[in-house]
């Protein structure tokens, strides 16, 4: 039999009103709405419409409009939905709609407050659905639903859409559903604006092609993310704020696309913004503060574009890319994280352009794993470091302003690479520090007035530095320390408090046509660590106005001997000598160089081994009349020549070296060189630096001088004695082991002067010492050095000896 709503209802005509006093007005099955038709009750706290059918209470389908207003529809028995709409308008003004149950779980809706299909439209304005087991709201097909000032709540969603399906939500509260405030599929799509969203797993479920959009609403408290947006969707969110999160702010995953503009990213239990899978999207002027990780996370393959954003206080990164991501991040502010300001790991490629990093913890920049990228432009200021390269990162930076930090500006470290040029690292601990095997190139870069070098070179790191400016730095302007070589070219070093270029121990990189001017301490300075003094290749460098020397490394500088020593006894036996300084080429047959084509007769033939009887290489030329003045005479005229064959069969016989003094008079051999074994590069020799040296602690016995070393470091010079190693009480005096012109020998086990070939008597004049892997990258016997020798009368008298370990 009918309910009295039912008969009411039944003979009620289309467009009328029927009024609802207070009280449960019951339905004993569904109720059938075909007309349009207004239903009003006195309030939706007294009046209830109460059913019990399973499927749904009320059903609606009608050619114009539904109204309910001021009254509560309820399930309050049976298992199914509460209101099903399929065609036409409905109106829901001021009711509460509440109690649908589950009857089918597979069913879409099912157990719904509201659910719209077809092509049916709804409003709701004022409205409270409630306390369904399935969604509060659910739409599908091509409907249209819009929200004024509802309260969508403890359901299974807020909101639920799929197929093509719109909804619009102003001004609205969706609070503790079970899983989504809005869970939205297929191709719908949904503009949430002014509303809060809270507690639930997330705010927003996005997934399918779905297009949800957010403005102006603020989230909060969901047990995982803010906002999920998967698969191929796309969301929109403009100054909305997703607050205390038990995951992230927002959570792009798949091939989803999420656009944020504005809005507040903070104190949730992971990022604030995280792109991960293959999303893409961009973060346009928004705040990420506080939160437990990153302030924006990008990983996976995601390819996000963040721009003029703050992320600060994070316990991560500001901005954390890993993966094999590709984020662009521009103009954005990182300041007080407890990491770096913006991280890139793992293969991620970054692009950082015009970003602020302060303050952090860490640094301003970090590249770590393999990843790459670009930072142009970017200002790194007070982080504990600027920038960190670390493992076997690659990344290109240029442009970059670098400064105060306690730490590094520039640090490479383990196997990275990369490219570093035109940045400007002030006013840290130092510029740039590249250590392990780390290999970059620095190029065209200021690293001015930090407090220890502007560019520290360690461990095992090969550099290219090349044309850098390094000024008024603390101690020195280039430092090279434990096994560290490549290459430095073209740098400026000038007004460092130590030395331009510091090269410590064992280090062998090439300095080359490197400018060291104004320094407090020496040019390029060459110190021993251990006794074990530095092989470096110098060439074409120039070392003016330095306080201590003219680029002599550690060498004494002949102006400081002659002042200090030239009025004791130990006078007699100080020698001058010279460093050559080298170019890349051979330069004129009758050139001084290393390695080459010599100067031959036009009817001479190649030197040739006594034993093998092979052609022998060149290893050292000297053009006297070209030598400082104070050799010429002594060593006599012409050129001085050194053959020597380095097959391995010849090393222990007789005649496999030629040391001569030959007159350059007449046509040279036109002929074409023999192919040669192991023959050196050739280098030019273009410049002498003089300094001067006493015998090494070899000849103090055979000289008796055994106070010696005593002496010359009362007088400010340091002496290695063979026993106690090097005193660092000022420049070096004790004989040079290293490639030199003069003299003293610097012999390796004892004192071994040849004796002369004509008169029997020693031969004491040192005319050039060839020491093992110098300019010539050739070791002489065990750890060893050559010496070309002259008898003091007879000059045509030259003979080459070796002395090793």
């Amino acid at each position: 039999m009918p309910t009295v709503l039912a008969s009411r209802l039944a003979s009620a005509p289309a467009g009328s009103t029927i009024d609802l006093e207070a009280g449960d007005h019951r339905l004993d099955a569904s109720l059938e709405i075909t007309a349009p038709i207004t239903i009003r009750g006195a309030g939706a706290d007294v009046t209830r419409i109460v059913g019990a059918a399973d499927d749904a209470v009320i059903r609606i389908a009608a050619a114009g409009t539904v109204t309910f207003s001021a009254l509560t529809v309820a399930r309050e028995e049976g298992a199914g939905l509460v209101l099903m709409h399929d065609e036409g308008e409905l109106l829901l003004d001021a009711c509460r709609v509440t109690g649908g149950t589950v009857q089918d779980e597979e069913a879409m809706g099912d157990g719904a407050g509201l659910v719209v299909r077809g092509e049916a439209v709804a409003t709701l304005q004022g409205c409270t659905i409630d306390a369904n087991a399935g969604p509060a709201i659910y739409a599908e097909g091509t409907t249209r639903v819009r929200v004024v000032g509802a309260t969508l709540s403890t359901s299974e969603h807020g909101v639920q859409l799929d197929e093509e399906a719109r909804i619009e939500i102003l001004d609205s509260t969706l609070a503790d559903n079970g899983t989504a405030g809005v869970a939205i599929m297929g191709d719908a799509s949904a503009v949430v604006r002014n509303s809060a969203c809270t507690g639930g797993q997330v705010a927003l479920y996005a997934g399918g092609s779905s297009k949800p959009a957010f403005e102006k609403t603020r989230v909060s408290g969901a047990a995982a993310s803010g906002f999920l947006v998967k698969e191929a969707s796309s969301a929109t969110l403009v100054d909305v704020e997703s607050l205390v999160n038990q995951a992230c702010g927002v959570l792009a995953q798949g091939e989803a696309t999420v656009t944020v503009e504005g809005g507040l990213f903070a104190e949730n239990q992971y990022s604030g913004v995280v792109f991960a899978g293959a999303s893409t999207g961009s973060v346009t002027g928004a705040r990420c503060a506080a939160n437990a990780q990153h302030g924006i996370s990008v990983d996976g393959a995601a390819s996000p574009r963040i721009q003029e954003c703050v992320c600060e206080g994070n316990q991560g990164s500001g901005v954390g890319c890993a993966g094999t991501s590709r984020a662009v991040v521009s103009k954005t502010r990182c300041k007080g994280n407890a990491n770096h300001g913006i991280l890139t790991l793992g293969n991620a490629s970054s692009e950082l352009e015009g970003n602020e990093l302060e303050g952090n913890a860490m640094s301003g920049l970090a590249f770590q794993g393999e990843a790459t990228g670009q930072a142009r432009g970017n200002v790194c200021r007070g982080n504990e470091t600027g920038v960190t390269v670390a493992e076997s990162a690659a990344p290109v930076l240029e442009d970059n302003e670098i400064t105060d930090h306690p730490g590094y500006g520039l640090d490479f470290d383990d196997d990275t690479a990369g490219e570093v040029r035109r940045n400007r690292s002030l006013r840290n601990r130092g510029g740039l520090r590249i250590a392990g095997h780390a290999k970059p190139v620095a190029e065209a870069n200021e690293l001015a007035s930090n407090r220890a070098e502007g560019i520290l070179v360690s461990r095992d790191a090969a550099p290219e530095l090349l044309d850098n400016r390094c000024a008024d730095n603390g101690t020195s302007g280039i430092a090279y320390y434990f096994s560290a070589a490549g290459i430095a070219k073209g740098n400026r070093c000038e007004r460092n408090k130590d030395h331009g270029i510091l090269v410590v121990g064992t280090p062998t990189p090439a300095i080359e046509e490197n400018s060291c001017t104004d320094n407090g301490g020496r040019g390029i300075a060459l110190e021993a660590e251990d006794g074990v003094r530095p092989k470096v290749k110098l060439v074409a460098n120039v070392c003016e106005r330095n306080a201590k020397d003219g680029g002599l490394g550690d060498r004494a500088p002949w102006p400081l001997v002659e002042q200090r020593l030239s009025k004791t006894p130990l006078w007699n036996q100080v020698r001058r000598a010279w460093l050559p300084e080298v170019e890349e080429g051979d330069g004129p047959l009758t050139a001084s160089k290393f390695g080459g084509r010599p100067w031959l007769s036009g009817s001479e033939k190649w030197p040739a081994c006594g034993h093998c009887k092979k052609p022998m290489p060149l290893v050292v030329q000297l053009e006297i009349a070209k030598l400082p003045e104070p050799l010429r005479d002594q060593i006599g005229h012409g050129l001085v020549q050194v053959f020597y064959c380095k097959r391995d069969t010849c090393a222990d016989s007789e005649n496999h070296s030629l040391c001569r003094l030959v007159s350059p008079s007449g046509a040279a051999s036109t002929a074409r060189a023999p192919k040669l074994a192991k023959a050196p590069p050739a280098l030019q020799i273009v410049r002498w630096l003089e300094f001067g040296e006493l015998p090494s602690w070899h000849e103090l016995e055979a000289l008796h001088l055994p106070n010696l070393p005593s002496t010359v470091r009362e007088a400010g010079f340091s002496y290695n004695d063979g026993t106690a190693g090097v005193e660092a009480s000022g420049p070096a005096i004790d004989a040079h082991l290293g490639d030199k012109l003069g003299g003293w020998p610097r012999w390796i086990q004892h004192r071994a002067p040849p004796a002369c070939p004509i008169c029997g008597a020693e031969m004491t004049t040192l005319v050039f010492q060839i020491d093992e892997e110098d300019h010539v990258p050739w070791t002489w016997g065990d750890a060893g050095a050559a010496y070309v020798m002259q008898c003091p009368t007879h000059k045509e008298a030259l003979v080459l000896v070796e002395d090793t370990h």
